[in-house]
């Protein structure tokens, strides 16, 4: 069964995380221009946070594959973050670089990209 990796929009994305929490978004992924439901079903996706962009490690990755990526909705089109506390503890407050990439059916096609500013939590144990 073909997937709908040729047909995910490109998002331009900001994120601002605290390491004192679990790192939880919901993005609904749909349709350009018509908005309508977009099955990811079949498609596994891989993020990656950079400091700066260049650089050889990765601080945080996040998959379908490790959990930390999930799709979810009535109709699979919610991408969501899922990163849990201590992942969010230990990396270092800074300003990051991330990208998602889905892949499936021989395809891999970057879905989003932006920024992400991780500060230290004010409450901590």
């Amino acid at each position: 069964m073909a997937t709908q990796i040729s047909n995910l929009p490109l998002y331009s994305v900001d994120v601002e995380t605290f390491t004192n929490e679990d790192a939880r978004a919901s993005f609904v992924i749909t349709t350009y221009p018509d908005g309508d439901p977009l099955s990811l079903v079949g498609i596994s996706f891989e993020m990656h946070l950079r400091h700066p962009r260049t650089a050889r490690t990765v601080p945080l990755d996040a998959s379908t594959a490790n959990n930390r990526l999930q799709i979810a909705g009535t109709s699979q089109n919610y991408l969501v973050f899922a990163i849990e506390q201590n992942a969010m503890e230990e990396l270092p407050p800074g300003s990051y670089v991330f990208d998602v990439v889905g892949k499936a059916d021989g395809i891999e096609n970057l879905l989003m990209y932006g920024t992400w500013l991780h500060t230290l939590g004010v409450t901590r144990t």
